[in-house]
Formats: structure tokens, sequence, C-alpha cells
């Protein structure tokens, strides 16, 4: 009965030697895990924080790529627009010289076709004037020709004697006393006055010429002596 309990209270003594041991061994394996684990624990923090270093002088260096970038495509785009700018100033000014010159061409060749112009009208003009001058100074010559020689005419002497017309000239050309001349020679013959006036061409009586034909036609013609005493010296 001892001898039972013996090996019964050894073989309890083995199981917990037995679990003595594997919790020390499992103690031993936690232990390791945890100080394996703390390990890979600092070795994963230290990854993260050189990571993150990595990653910040990354975002900074990209940061500063960016803005570098970005005040490169500034620049580019300033020296760009500075460039179409300059390219756009220099044609204009080119064109606008191109047109000032075209126009101080065209004004030139018109003020030269205006000057020949001006001289070919001058010269038409004068030659036109002296033409109308001399026709005109024809045409009065031969009116005043005319109206001197007309009662030397067939036509006036048809009607008329020379010697009773006389010449006025101006309003009218010609008084005509006819039969007067008979009267002088000892004729008894009555006097009729006449009014003549001598056109040729296509003149016409003037304004006071077609009063005085008005005043004779109705009549209204009178005699008038003008008498002045003797003055004794």
């Amino acid at each position: 009965m001892i001898e039972t309990n013996t090996l019964v209270w050894l073989a309890v003594a083995v199981v917990l030697a037995i679990a003595f041991f594997l919790s020390i061994t499992s103690l031993i394996k936690c232990r390791k895990s945890l100080k394996d684990a703390e390990k890979n624990s600092h070795y994963y923090q230290s990854r993260f924080e050189i990571e993150h270093r990595n990653f910040e002088h990354f975002s900074h260096d990209h940061k500063n790529d960016k803005i570098l970038w970005h005040e490169e495509l500034e620049r580019k785009l300033i020296e760009a627009r500075s460039q179409c700018e300059k390219e756009a100033r220099e044609k204009f000014d080119r064109e606008l010289k191109e047109k000032e010159q075209f126009w101080v061409n065209w004004a030139r060749e018109e003020e030269l076709k205006a000057a020949v112009n001006l001289e070919k009208w001058k010269g038409d003009e004068l030659e036109k004037t002296v033409k109308d001058s001399v026709n005109r100074s024809r045409t009065i010559l031969r009116g005043k020709t005319v109206e001197q020689f007309a009662p030397f005419t067939e036509e006036f002497t048809k009607d008329f004697a020379p010697s009773d017309a006389k010449f006025l000239g101006s309003p009218i050309d010609y008084i005509i006393f006819k039969n007067a001349s008979a009267v002088t020679d000892g004729e008894d013959v009555p006097v009729t006055i006449y009014l003549m006036d001598v056109k040729t061409g296509k003149s016409q009586l003037n304004k006071v010429q077609r009063a005085i034909k008005e005043a004779v036609l109705n009549h209204r013609i009178e005699w008038k002596t003008l008498e002045f005493d003797t003055v004794s010296k």
C-alpha cells in the first residue's frame, strides 16, 4: 500500500516536474517570442521611422521639385508671353510702316497725278478760255461791225435811207427819222421815227431794250423842247 502511494506520489511528482518543465519551457519560449516580437517591433519601428524620414525627405524634395517645376513653368510662360508680345509688336510695327509707306507712296502718286491733271486742266481751260474769248471777241467785233455798217446793207436800204439813220449804240443802236433827208431836200413828206437795234446770231433784246420797245408799241413817246434863255456877257 505504501509502495503504491509512493508510486502515485512519484508519478504525480514526475507529472508536476514535466508540467513545470513544460511551463518553464513555454515561459522561455514566450519570453523569447516577446523578445523576438520586441526586437521585430524595434526593427519595424526603425524601418517605419526610416521610411517615414525617407517619405518626408521624398515629400520635401518632391515639394521642392514641384515648386521649382512651377516656377520654371511660370518663367517659361512669362518668357513665351514676352516673346509673343515682342513678335506681335514687331509684326504690328512692320505692318504699320508698310501701310504708312504705302499711303505715302499713294499720296505722292495722287499728288503727281493731280499736278499733271491740274496742268492739263489749266492748259485745256486756258486754250478753251482763249478760244472762247477770241470767239466772243469775234462775235462782238462782228456785231459792232454789223451795227456800224447796218445802214449800208441791202436789208436796211430797202426801207430806209442811210442818211436818215443816227447811230446811238446804247441803249439801242439806231434812231431813224424816215424821210428826214427828203424833207431837207424840199420834199413835202411826213417823217416817221423808228427805234432800231441790230442783232446778230442768237442775241436777243436786253431788259432795257424790251422796255423801250414796249413803250413805243404802247405809244408812250412824246416830244419835248428844251429851251434856254440867252445869257449876255
